[in-house]
C-alpha cells in the first residue's frame, strides 16, 4: 500500500519542503501474518542546531538512513564532501531485498535555500544523491505530482510556493486517503531563515477544484 507523499518546490525567494504525517507501523502475528496499524506522525527529522533537515519516504531504511543523515552530516561548504557523506550514510544502512516501497530522503540546509538533495537507497549497498534546484515529489505515485509538473515556476513568491506544496498534499490525500493524509508538517527556508507550519487536513484543495470546474464549464467546444 502506498503510503507518504512528500514535496519540494525550490525558486528564486527560497525553498518549501512539505510532507504528510501517515505512516504505518506493521507487527509481526503468531500465525505468520502482519497487522497493519495506521499513525499520525511528524516526519522530519533535523539536528539541535536546525541546520540539516531530512524527511523520508519509503521503509524502515529510509527512516534510519534520515535519522542518521539529522544527527551526524554536518553542513559543510563543499557540496563534493556534502554528497558523499550523505551518500556514505545511505549506503551503510541495509534495506530489504525488495524493491518496493523505494527509500527516498529529501536533505535540506538551513544555509541552502537555493536547492535540495534527494537521497535513494536501492536494494543492496547502492545509493544515489541528485542536487534538485527545481522541484520534486516523492512518496506515493500519486496524479498529484501534476500540479508542481505545471504550476512551478522559478520566480514564485515563497507563499505561493507554500500554497502550491499544500495543494499537492491535499490532493494526494484525496486521490489516495488510506495512504496520505494526517495532517501537513512545512518547513521554509529563506536565507539561513527557517519556518515550520502545520496544516490540518481540512480540503484545503476544494476552492482550487471549484475553480476549475467554472473554467473547464467556460471554455468553447471544438
Amino acid at each position: 500500500m502506498p503510503v507518504t507523499f512528500q514535496i519540494a518546490l525550490i525558486g528564486s525567494a527560497g525553498l518549501v519542503i512539505g510532507s504528510d504525517r501517515n505512516t504505518v507501523y506493521i507487527s509481526p502475528e503468531p500465525d505468520g501474518n502482519n497487522s497493519i496499524q495506521r499513525l499520525e506522525t511528524n516526519k522530519f527529522s533535523k539536528n539541535p542546531s536546525e541546520t540539516v533537515f531530512c524527511v523520508n519516504a519509503g521503509g524502515l531504511a529510509g527512516a534510519t538512513i534520515a535519522k542518521q543523515i539529522a544527527s551526524s552530516v554536518e553542513a559543510v561548504p563543499s557540496e563534493t564532501i556534502w554528497e558523499k557523506n550523505l551518500q556514505d550514510i545511505a549506503i551503510s544502512v541495509n534495506r530489504r531485498q525488495e524493491p518496493w516501497p523505494v527509500d527516498e530522503i529529501i536533505v535540506g540546509r538551513a544555509d541552502r535555500p537555493d536547492a535540495v538533495w534527494l537521497v535513494t537507497k536501492y536494494v543492496g549497498s547502492s545509493a544515489t544523491v541528485i542536487k534538485v534546484i527545481s522541484n520534486i515529489c516523492t512518496g506515493d505515485r500519486s496524479h498529484a505530482r501534476f500540479l508542481p509538473a505545471i504550476l512551478w515556476n522559478p520566480s514564485l513568491p515563497i507563499d505561493r510556493l507554500e500554497a502550491l506544496a499544500h495543494l499537492t498534499l491535499s490532493y494526494a490525500s484525496q486521490l489516495n486517503p488510506s495512504g496520505v493524509g494526517l495532517g501537513y508538517d512545512f518547513l521554509t527556508i529563506r536565507e539561513n531563515q527557517i519556518k515550520w507550519n502545520y496544516s490540518a487536513p481540512i480540503g484545503f484543495n476544494k476552492s482550487f477544484t471549484d475553480n476549475m470546474l467554472q473554467g473547464l464549464a467556460a471554455l468553447p467546444t471544438f
